[in-house]
């Protein structure tokens, strides 16, 4: 991919289309790099005002990740350093060790998967470091803030958003997630083919997903019999709106899901939503499967543009820079 001035958004499509097989990783790692390349982007003419102090600043995520006893999560993990006039040459590699999720319900390990810096804009350098959290018992895990170690081997404490970890008991899998739309920059929709794996019908029922803090409404479009040539329209002219979705064994379903938060002004710079698909057996039970993490970070159109987001980030996301 060709990197130009543009905003994230116009340097590839608002959605993307991801085969399912394979590590989960694989989409992680992949965003963490899209979310670097609008910083590569010179911006228009630095605009005057007040400017962030040197320092390392955490991005603040809006995250939901909901899944089954003993499935690994992939929290994101991202910073901006302010440079204060020093070059990138003179700036060491960024480091994030040793991360601790500072639970509600007590301090969870994390790995750090790969650190990936972008170039240098101005005075700011952004880099992420995707996260994996091995397999947890059921229960609610809230998180707002994390610890590390940086480069200089100094501890670190930082708000990073809120976080919801939502495990729930479960069964085996019986769906085989095909393919994913991966949202990009544009939050409003998932897209899915969902292969049913078992020996008898299922019946998808919707959605189960929430967001900290925002009310999550969403609405379940099967997509027939493909989904169409225009992946980032919100509903492409094959879609239809359906209250449950059968299929049979072996079966396979496309379906989008539009999600619509509230207030519709809620402030989503930077989101990652794992959500449930609720389905159901014979029996009228009502079961949940895990899709894989959908990663929604904001474009920067340049200096001026990352300036503006760093200065309005609440000071708890702010540390030393090495």
């Amino acid at each position: 991919m060709s990197i130009g001035c543009v905003h994230l958004q116009n340097a590839e499509p608002a959605a993307t289309r991801r085969p399912r097989r394979g590590a989960r990783t694989a989409l992680v790692l992949g965003v963490a790099l899209t979310v670097l390349l609008a910083a590569a982007c010179q911006g228009p003419a630095q605009e005057s005002g007040p400017a962030p102090r040197e320092g390392r600043y955490a991005v603040q995520w809006t995250g939901y990740l909901g899944l089954l006893a003993g499935q690994d999560a992939y929290p994101q993990l991202a910073f901006i350093d302010v440079a204060g006039g020093r070059s990138s040459e003179q700036l060491s590699d960024p480091v994030v060790g040793q991360v601790v999720l500072l639970a509600d319900s007590g301090d969870i390990a994390a790995e750090v998967q790969t650190i990936t810096p972008s170039p240098q804009v101005g005075d700011y350098r952004l880099f992420t470091g995707p996260l994996k959290v091995d397999g947890l018992a059921a229960g609610r895990y809230e998180w707002r803030r994390v610890r590390y170690v940086d480069e200089a081997g100094a501890e670190r404490e930082v708000d990073v958003g809120e976080w919801v970890l939502d495990v729930r008991s479960g069964q085996a899998a019986t769906w085989r997630e095909d393919a994913v739309t991966m949202g990009a920059t544009s939050f409003g929709f998932i897209e899915v083919s969902l292969e049913n794996a078992s020996d008898e019908p299922l019946t998808i029922r919707g959605l189960a997903a929430e967001l900290p803090g925002i009310d999550l409404a969403s609405q379940m479009f099967a997509l027939s019999p493909s989904p169409g040539p225009d992946a980032s329209a919100p509903v492409n002219p094959n879609a239809v709106l359906r209250e449950a979705v059968d299929v049979a064994p072996g079966g396979m379903a496309q379906l989008r899901f539009i999600l619509t938060p509230r207030p519709a002004t809620a402030n989503l710079p930077f989101v990652e939503l794992q959500p449930f698909i609720r389905y159901a057996a014979a029996d009228g039970d009502e079961r949940l499967f895990s899709i894989s993490p959908q990663v929604y970070p904001k474009g920067f159109a340049g200096e001026a543009d990352l300036r503006r987001f760093v200065m309005d980030l609440p000071p708890g996301a702010a540390t030393v820079l090495p």
